[in-house]
């Protein structure tokens, strides 16, 4: 695959993701602006879309809007891999009952990366964390939950590669370590203005899927918020991933330490 093609591939999804996150139709200039993408091929790629079934076009309007066929792959794909449950009803209902951002992440090499993000109407906060977000796995609450499920030599290798890309500060793996191995124990993992200033969050694991790689569900929001509620939001936030796996026939996916979460609060 030619550098070109996997651009125009990335920019393709991102398009879509902005579809879901906006709600409502939109022209060329639209995704321009919110994108920043070159206004010719933003155009040329539209048309692609809209000439493979996936974008209808209001000639009237000028404005693009997704097709059945894209909620249809996106259902496709959620049974096949999340086929034990609804990830989007678990997200608006999570953040109607905790006020917070709601976040899945996976990891993408040395980065935790967000494949679904609902932001929180209650209150304006600019984290950035659209779905297709980077994050640096050893500063976020969803990354570092998904360090705990590794070895601690695998964790020092992924480190030693952080280190090697990174300027200043540098991860200092001890630190790292003690860190985890806490999360291991208690079955959460929380993070405070570590990768965004001003915001905190709080993760746990989501049930495990065979042949995939694992997910970790967070919420985030302001520290001064967070903080306030810590204990409340680990609480609900724990409520709800046991829900989802009992719902799905699925344990949780760190085993005793979920299970006797619930229990320690």
């Amino acid at each position: 695959m030619t550098s070109s093609t996997a651009k125009s591939a990335e920019r393709a999804f991102e398009i879509l993701e902005l579809f879901g996150e906006r709600r409502t139709p939109l022209s060329v200039m639209d995704i321009v602006r919110h994108l920043g993408y070159p206004q010719s091929s933003t155009s040329v790629l539209l048309k692609g879309l809209h000439a493979i079934g996936y974008l209808n076009y209001d000639t009237g309007q000028r404005r693009y809007s997704p097709t059945a066929r894209v909620a249809l792959l996106g259902a496709q794909i959620t049974r096949g891999f999340f086929f034990t449950g609804d990830l989007a009803k678990l997200a608006f209902e999570l953040q109607a009952r905790t006020g917070e951002e709601v976040v899945f992440g996976m990891q993408n090499g040395v980065h935790v990366q967000y494949i679904h993000t609902l932001e929180s109407p209650a209150h304006a906060m600019p984290l950035h964390h659209r779905s297709g977000t980077l994050r640096p796995i050893g500063r976020t609450a969803t990354g570092k939950m998904l360090l705990s499920l590794k070895s601690n030599a695998d964790i020092g290798a992924l480190v030693r590669r952080i280190n090697a890309g990174e300027r200043v500060p540098s991860v200092n793996l001890t630190t790292l370590l003690k860190e985890v191995q806490t999360i291991r124990g208690c079955g959460y993992a929380v993070c405070h203005e570590e990768a965004t200033p001003g915001a905190s969050g709080i993760a746990m694991l989501m049930p495990r899927i065979p042949d995939h790689a694992p997910v970790a569900i967070g919420v985030a929001g302001r520290t001064e918020r967070i903080r306030a509620r810590q204990a409340a939001l680990i609480d609900i936030l724990y409520g709800a991933v046991k829900a989802f796996a009992e719902q799905s026939g699925r344990a949780t996916g760190t085993t005793d330490q979920q299970t006797d979460l619930h229990r320690k609060l």
